[in-house]
């Protein structure tokens, strides 16, 4: 939409959207395009300055929730009323809800939240991991006995330090490298 009606400067306004509004009350659905229309700028609008800049992303939102509330109750539209009124009134609870929701939820906007990045990894990485394992189980499960004994005490962390181990050490990493080479080209 592009600029909001002016209101207070434009009576007829008001008049047209009550005589919309009594449209709608007898079952009349062509009133609702006309309706919805004028309404829309005024209720963002009202939306918008009651949720503050630090809720902008809520506005759209909220001001839909209300308007298909409005557009629900439109059978019960009292003519002695004021269809902007109304509609506005009906805004206002809407904003309530949106802030007792937010307030329950105790979530914020995602900005927010990046500042607070998880030092976890992401489940995409969580599974590059676990696939990677299992490559190297599968490779280390094509070596001989000796090897895989030798190489799970690596893994284990439970190892002599002596100069037999490593040498036995280095020709299993070596035939595990080859390997892989071999069958993955890397």
């Amino acid at each position: 939409m592009s600029s909001a009606p002016s209101w207070t400067a434009a009576p007829e306004l008001r008049s047209e959207l009550n005589a919309l509004f009594l449209r709608l009350a007898d079952g009349d659905r062509e009133a609702i395009d006309p309706a919805y229309r004028l309404l829309w700028p005024a209720v963002q609008g009202f939306v918008g300055r009651a949720l503050g800049p630090a809720r902008t992303h809520e506005v759209d939102d909220v001001t839909q929730a209300s308007l298909l509330k409005l557009f629900e109750q439109a059978p019960r539209f009292d003519p002695a009323r004021d269809a902007l009124a109304w509609a506005l009134t009906i805004a206002g609870w809407e904003v309530r809800t949106s802030r007792t929701r937010a307030r329950r939820s105790r979530t914020g906007p995602l900005d927010e939240a990046r500042g607070h990045v998880s030092a976890e990894a992401s489940p995409e990485q969580q599974a590059l991991h676990a696939a990677e394992r299992q490559l190297l189980a599968d490779a280390i499960a094509q070596l001989s006995p000796s090897d895989q004994a030798v190489l799970a005490q690596v893994l284990a962390d439970e190892h002599p330090s002596d100069a037999t181990f490593r040498k036995r050490r280095e020709r299993a990493m070596a035939r595990l490298r080859a390997f892989l080479r071999d069958v993955h080209g890397t």
